[in-house]
Parts: structure tokens; sequence; C-alpha cells
């Protein structure tokens, strides 16, 4: 049995690996379609600027969240602190490639329905909805809070892991991009029909 899994560990080791980096790629390659088209059509209509909106903020959220727990000392000390018995966090490299990747990817999406930049037709009333920028503005507002609760009450001035800490502060963007991916898989089913017919359009 030993033997077995001596040779099963390595080669699910790879298949996991390799079933990473293939869904990874995918991910990244579905930020390319919207904006190329927008592009060819030197347009933006049919599509909500809710959606890219909301998407620049996770990856943003993201991005900050990946790079602390990547390079941060201090962040990591605190994670291995609050978790003995599996004291490495499981954030890798390519974590943040693709969510750096798809900031900029979302952040052109979104620049897009700037008609100064590209001067593509936008129509007048393709405006962020009050939903949206509530959510944007509450998770931004979370954030801080959080970071003044660590500044405020943490102890050793947030260094000790044991109370609030800024682990803590750099989970918040974390959650924030969760929140943002749950709107957006709501949004998007919302969108559906909008979706389509704006796909089919004329190039």
């Amino acid at each position: 049995m030993d033997v077995v899994g001596a040779v099963l560990r390595p080669a699910s080791q790879c298949v996991l690996t390799a079933a990473n980096a293939i869904s990874c790629l995918c991910w990244s390659a579905s930020f390319y379609p919207q904006p190329i088209l927008n592009y060819r059509r030197r347009s933006t209509h049919g599509l909500a600027i809710d959606y890219p909106t909301i998407n620049v903020l996770g990856f943003v959220c993201y991005t900050i969240s990946t790079s602390c727990f990547l390079f941060s000392p201090l962040v990591r000390r605190q994670y291995a602190a609050r978790n003995p018995l599996s004291p490495q966090p499981t954030v890798r490299f390519n974590d943040l490639a693709f969510a750096a990747h798809g900031f900029v990817m979302t952040l052109i999406a979104y620049s897009q329905f700037w008609n100064v930049l590209w001067g593509f037709q936008v129509g007048e009333r393709q405006r962020v909805s009050k939903p949206v920028a509530g959510i944007f503005c509450g998770c931004l507002l979370a954030v801080v809070v959080v970071i003044m609760t660590v500044w405020a009450k943490g102890m050793d001035a947030g260094s000790d892991a044991s109370g609030w800490a800024w682990i803590d502060a750099v989970s918040a963007p974390e959650r924030v991009s969760s929140l943002t991916v749950e709107v957006m898989s709501n949004w998007g089913s919302r969108s559906m029909p909008s979706a389509t017919s704006s796909s089919c359009a004329p190039l």
C-alpha cells in the first residue's frame, strides 16, 4: 500500500496542478471576448455597466489580498499563528497573476464605457444602477471599518494575531471579492438574455 501511495500521490498532484493551470487559463481567456467585441463594434450598447463595475472592485480586492498573503511577512506570521496545523497560506503566485490580469482586463472593459477614452458609442442610460452603487460603496466602507477597528483595537498595533490583527484587514478585501463574485453570478443570470442578444449583434 505504501508503494502504491508513493506512486499515486505525485501523479494526483500533477493532475491537480494541470487542472488548476487549465482552469486559470480558461478563466483568463474569458476576459477577452467582450472588450474585443466592444472594440470591433466601437460601441458598448447591449452591455450593462454594473457587471464591469463590480468586477473591477472584486479583482482589486483579490489582487490586494493575494499580494499581502504572498509577500507580507507580518500577514504570513499571523496566518501561521492562527493556523498552526497548516501554517503556510494556500495562496500561490498563479493566484496573484490571475488576479492582476483579471484586474487589468476588467478595468479595460469598464473604461470602454468612457467615450472620452475610447470614442465608443455609449448609451445615455448606461449608468451604474443605484443597488450596485450601494453595494460598491458598502464594500469599500466595510473594508475601511475593519482597518480602523484593527488600528484602534488591535493589540500591539495589530501585530498580535490573537486579537484584531492586520490579517483581518487583509482578509476583508478577500471577503469583498467573494461577495462580488456572488453579485456577478446573480447579475449574470439576470442579464443572460441581454448578453445573448448583444453577442449576436452585427459586427
